[in-house]
Protein backbone atom coordinates (compact mmCIF):
# COMPACT_ATOMS: atom_id res chain seq x y z
CA UNK A 1 0.00 0.00 0.00
CA UNK A 2 3.03 2.22 0.98
CA UNK A 3 4.26 1.85 -2.70
CA UNK A 4 1.18 2.26 -4.25
CA UNK A 5 0.60 5.46 -2.19
CA UNK A 6 4.31 6.77 -3.49
CA UNK A 7 3.61 5.98 -6.82
CA UNK A 8 0.20 8.10 -7.12
CA UNK A 9 1.90 11.00 -5.07
CA UNK A 10 4.95 10.80 -8.01
CA UNK A 11 2.61 10.95 -10.92
CA UNK A 12 0.88 13.76 -9.63
CA UNK A 13 4.19 15.80 -9.95
CA UNK A 14 4.87 18.04 -13.61
CA UNK A 15 7.56 15.72 -15.76
CA UNK A 16 10.61 17.73 -16.59
CA UNK A 17 12.00 15.40 -19.19
CA UNK A 18 11.43 17.63 -22.01
CA UNK A 19 13.16 20.09 -20.79
CA UNK A 20 16.05 17.98 -19.37
CA UNK A 21 16.26 15.96 -22.33
CA UNK A 22 15.75 18.81 -25.35
CA UNK A 23 17.69 21.62 -25.78
CA UNK A 24 15.43 22.66 -28.83
CA UNK A 25 12.54 21.87 -26.56
CA UNK A 26 14.00 24.29 -23.86
CA UNK A 27 14.18 27.22 -26.52
CA UNK A 28 10.64 26.59 -28.04
CA UNK A 29 9.43 26.29 -23.96
CA UNK A 30 10.99 29.98 -23.79
CA UNK A 31 9.77 31.46 -26.27
CA UNK A 32 6.09 29.84 -25.27
CA UNK A 33 7.00 31.86 -21.95
CA UNK A 34 7.43 35.06 -23.39
CA UNK A 35 4.72 34.41 -25.81
CA UNK A 36 2.16 33.88 -23.08
CA UNK A 37 3.42 36.54 -20.65
CA UNK A 38 3.23 39.66 -23.59
CA UNK A 39 -0.43 37.93 -24.45
CA UNK A 40 -1.61 38.24 -20.96
CA UNK A 41 -0.60 41.93 -20.53
CA UNK A 42 -2.48 42.59 -23.71
CA UNK A 43 -5.83 40.75 -22.19
CA UNK A 44 -5.53 43.63 -19.05
CA UNK A 45 -4.08 46.64 -20.45
CA UNK A 46 -6.30 46.81 -24.08
CA UNK A 47 -9.65 46.53 -21.86
CA UNK A 48 -8.77 48.59 -19.48
CA UNK A 49 -7.68 51.73 -21.62
CA UNK A 50 -10.40 51.45 -23.67
CA UNK A 51 -12.69 51.79 -20.84
CA UNK A 52 -10.60 54.78 -19.86
CA UNK A 53 -11.03 56.72 -23.09
CA UNK A 54 -14.91 55.10 -23.29
CA UNK A 55 -16.08 54.93 -19.80
CA UNK A 56 -18.42 52.24 -21.48
CA UNK A 57 -18.87 48.79 -20.29
CA UNK A 58 -20.26 47.94 -23.80
CA UNK A 59 -17.10 49.53 -25.75
CA UNK A 60 -14.82 46.80 -23.91
CA UNK A 61 -16.90 43.84 -24.33
CA UNK A 62 -16.87 44.70 -28.29
CA UNK A 63 -13.45 44.00 -28.04
CA UNK A 64 -14.08 40.17 -28.18
CA UNK A 65 -16.15 40.63 -30.87
CA UNK A 66 -13.66 42.12 -32.80
CA UNK A 67 -11.15 39.58 -31.60
CA UNK A 68 -13.33 36.97 -32.64
CA UNK A 69 -14.12 37.66 -36.07
CA UNK A 70 -10.04 37.22 -37.39
CA UNK A 71 -9.50 34.56 -35.28
CA UNK A 72 -12.04 32.34 -36.79
CA UNK A 73 -11.13 33.85 -40.31
CA UNK A 74 -7.40 32.81 -39.68
CA UNK A 75 -7.95 29.47 -37.93
CA UNK A 76 -9.41 28.17 -40.95
CA UNK A 77 -5.33 28.74 -42.67
CA UNK A 78 -3.84 28.75 -39.62
CA UNK A 79 -3.05 25.30 -39.55
CA UNK A 80 -2.53 24.73 -43.43
CA UNK A 81 -0.17 26.90 -43.10
CA UNK A 82 1.68 25.66 -40.62
CA UNK A 83 2.24 22.67 -42.75
CA UNK A 84 3.30 24.52 -45.94
CA UNK A 85 6.34 26.70 -44.30
CA UNK A 86 9.84 26.43 -42.37
CA UNK A 87 7.67 26.52 -38.42
CA UNK A 88 10.47 27.94 -37.28
CA UNK A 89 10.25 30.89 -39.47
CA UNK A 90 7.09 31.10 -39.00
CA UNK A 91 6.76 30.96 -35.17
CA UNK A 92 9.84 34.14 -35.25
CA UNK A 93 7.77 35.88 -37.81
CA UNK A 94 4.27 35.51 -35.30
CA UNK A 95 6.68 36.92 -32.26
CA UNK A 96 7.52 39.40 -34.32
CA UNK A 97 4.21 40.52 -35.61
CA UNK A 98 2.70 41.01 -32.17
CA UNK A 99 5.50 42.71 -31.05
CA UNK A 100 5.32 45.46 -33.94
CA UNK A 101 0.98 45.57 -32.96
CA UNK A 102 2.29 45.64 -29.40
CA UNK A 103 4.70 49.09 -30.48
CA UNK A 104 1.79 50.28 -32.06
CA UNK A 105 -0.27 50.08 -29.22
CA UNK A 106 2.39 51.80 -27.54
CA UNK A 107 2.45 54.93 -30.04
CA UNK A 108 -1.27 55.22 -29.81
CA UNK A 109 -0.49 55.35 -25.68
CA UNK A 110 1.80 57.63 -25.71
CA UNK A 111 -0.25 60.22 -27.85
CA UNK A 112 -1.62 63.23 -26.16
CA UNK A 113 -5.10 62.28 -27.25
CA UNK A 114 -5.22 58.55 -27.85
CA UNK A 115 -7.64 56.85 -30.19
CA UNK A 116 -9.98 53.79 -29.50
CA UNK A 117 -9.89 52.99 -33.18
CA UNK A 118 -6.52 51.44 -32.97
CA UNK A 119 -6.95 49.20 -30.15
CA UNK A 120 -9.96 47.26 -31.87
CA UNK A 121 -8.11 46.86 -35.00
CA UNK A 122 -4.77 45.95 -33.27
CA UNK A 123 -6.13 43.14 -31.29
CA UNK A 124 -8.35 42.19 -34.11
CA UNK A 125 -4.44 41.52 -35.47
CA UNK A 126 -3.23 40.49 -32.48
CA UNK A 127 -6.11 37.37 -32.31
CA UNK A 128 -5.20 37.05 -36.08
CA UNK A 129 -1.50 36.43 -35.77
CA UNK A 130 -2.48 33.98 -32.78
CA UNK A 131 -4.24 31.83 -35.21
CA UNK A 132 -1.60 31.00 -36.67
CA UNK A 133 1.22 30.82 -33.80
CA UNK A 134 -0.96 28.35 -31.39
CA UNK A 135 -1.25 25.81 -33.98
CA UNK A 136 2.10 25.90 -35.50
CA UNK A 137 3.45 25.82 -31.49
CA UNK A 138 1.20 22.18 -31.45
CA UNK A 139 2.70 21.12 -34.93
CA UNK A 140 6.08 21.38 -33.87
CA UNK A 141 6.44 19.94 -30.74
CA UNK A 142 6.13 15.90 -32.19
CA UNK A 143 8.86 16.75 -34.34
CA UNK A 144 11.18 18.41 -31.34
CA UNK A 145 10.57 16.19 -28.28
CA UNK A 146 8.89 12.78 -30.28
CA UNK A 147 5.65 10.75 -29.14
CA UNK A 148 7.22 9.50 -26.09
CA UNK A 149 8.06 13.06 -24.46
CA UNK A 150 4.99 14.62 -25.96
CA UNK A 151 2.41 14.29 -23.14
CA UNK A 152 4.99 15.52 -20.99
CA UNK A 153 5.48 18.73 -22.96
CA UNK A 154 1.88 19.42 -23.82
CA UNK A 155 1.25 19.40 -19.80
CA UNK A 156 4.44 21.57 -19.62
CA UNK A 157 2.76 23.91 -22.11
CA UNK A 158 -0.46 24.08 -20.09
CA UNK A 159 0.98 24.26 -17.13
CA UNK A 160 2.68 27.09 -18.52
CA UNK A 161 -0.53 28.59 -19.70
CA UNK A 162 -2.19 28.63 -16.57
CA UNK A 163 0.33 30.23 -14.30
CA UNK A 164 0.70 32.98 -17.00
CA UNK A 165 -3.10 33.85 -16.44
CA UNK A 166 -3.32 33.55 -12.68
CA UNK A 167 0.18 35.85 -12.42
CA UNK A 168 0.75 38.12 -15.31
CA UNK A 169 -2.67 40.31 -15.24
CA UNK A 170 -1.84 40.42 -11.14
CA UNK A 171 1.69 42.07 -12.49
CA UNK A 172 0.18 43.70 -15.00
CA UNK A 173 -2.03 46.17 -13.05
CA UNK A 174 1.17 46.83 -10.61
CA UNK A 175 2.59 47.75 -14.03
CA UNK A 176 0.08 49.88 -15.06
CA UNK A 177 -0.42 51.47 -12.33
CA UNK A 178 3.50 52.18 -11.68
CA UNK A 179 4.83 53.25 -15.41
CA UNK A 180 1.57 53.44 -17.27
CA UNK A 181 -0.29 52.10 -20.41
CA UNK A 182 2.76 53.29 -23.03
CA UNK A 183 5.31 51.28 -21.03
CA UNK A 184 3.41 48.33 -20.54
CA UNK A 185 2.76 48.00 -24.06
CA UNK A 186 6.49 48.46 -24.62
CA UNK A 187 7.14 45.76 -22.44
CA UNK A 188 4.70 44.07 -24.15
CA UNK A 189 6.38 44.20 -27.43
CA UNK A 190 10.56 43.57 -25.59
CA UNK A 191 8.63 40.29 -24.04
CA UNK A 192 7.39 39.20 -27.94
CA UNK A 193 11.05 40.22 -29.59
CA UNK A 194 12.60 38.25 -27.18
CA UNK A 195 10.19 35.45 -28.03
CA UNK A 196 11.16 35.57 -31.73
CA UNK A 197 14.76 35.31 -30.69
CA UNK A 198 14.39 32.21 -28.53
CA UNK A 199 12.52 30.20 -30.87
CA UNK A 200 15.08 31.46 -33.76
CA UNK A 201 17.71 29.39 -31.75
CA UNK A 202 15.55 25.81 -32.74
CA UNK A 203 17.27 24.08 -35.81
CA UNK A 204 14.54 25.35 -39.28
CA UNK A 205 11.55 22.85 -39.19
CA UNK A 206 10.83 22.86 -42.99
CA UNK A 207 7.97 20.87 -44.23
CA UNK A 208 7.60 17.50 -44.80
CA UNK A 209 7.60 16.77 -47.92
CA UNK A 210 8.51 20.35 -49.49
CA UNK A 211 5.51 22.00 -48.49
Amino acid sequence: MTQGRGRRGHSLLVDLSPLRESATYRWLFGGLLMSHMGRQLTVVAVPFQVYVLTGSVLAVGLLGLAQLIPLLAMSLIGGALADAVDRRRLLAASQLLLAVTAGLLAVNAFAGQPAVWPLYVLTGLNAAISAIDSPTRTAVLPVIVGRSLLPSALALGQLLGNVAKAVVPAAAGVIIAAAGLGATFLLEAGLFVVGALLVWRIPPLPPEGGG
